[in-house]
C-alpha cells in the first residue's frame, strides 16, 4: 500500500501556533487518506497488465494535476 511522509524546515523556531497548525493539517490529511479505501479487484482477478495500465492512468491523472 502506498506510504508518504511530510517534512517541514524552518529558518527560525517555529512558534506554538505553527506547530499546532501544522499538526492538525498532518492529521486532517490522513484522516483524508484513511478515508480513501481502494477500488476492489475486478470480479477476473487482477492480471499484471490490468494492474500495470491502472497504475499509469493514476500516476497520469495526478501529473495532469500538478
Amino acid at each position: 500500500h502506498p506510504v508518504g511522509g511530510t517534512s517541514v524546515t524552518w529558518s527560525r523556531p517555529p512558534t506554538d501556533k505553527e506547530l499546532e497548525a501544522i499538526a492538525r493539517i498532518e492529521y486532517e490529511l490522513l484522516q483524508e487518506l484513511a478515508s480513501q479505501k481502494p477500488q476492489p479487484p475486478p470480479p477476473t482477478g487482477w492480471t499484471d497488465e490490468t494492474y500495470f495500465y491502472g497504475l499509469v492512468r493514476e500516476l497520469e491523472a495526478e501529473a495532469e494535476r500538478r
